[in-house]
């Protein structure tokens, strides 16, 4: 049996996020403390040459947080809107490569 989401499925989630992407980042731009304390623990054990893979990295938010801590962080997107959204430009960690999975933005 094939558990793999169908295509109609996943572009419909994809759609759905991308209708709501801006509420998203508006809502979410800034890092609640309670996460933030739990980020500082997963890098202490991460320790300090920590490779971060962020799936799903919509704002980019958590990605420039880790960043700011000296973090590498490489992230994977799948949402059509989130890689041109205008709420993550200019918050892009510099030097940070990002994927987005959408065909749209595939090279």
């Amino acid at each position: 049996m094939d558990n793999r989401p169908d295509v109609t499925t996943s572009t419909m989630n994809a759609a759905a996020y991308d209708r709501i992407a801006p509420l998203y980042a508006q809502r979410n731009a800034v890092m609640p403390e309670e996460l933030a304390a739990i980020a500082l623990q997963f890098l202490a054990l991460a320790g300090p040459e920590a490779a971060v893979l962020d799936v799903g990295f919509g704002t980019a938010r958590d990605m420039a947080w880790m960043e700011a801590r000296g973090v590498g962080v490489t992230g994977i997107e799948r949402s059509v809107t989130s890689p041109s959204n205008s709420s993550r430009q200019g918050r892009m960690p510099r030097g940070s490569p990002f994927t987005p999975l959408s065909p749209r933005f595939a090279t």
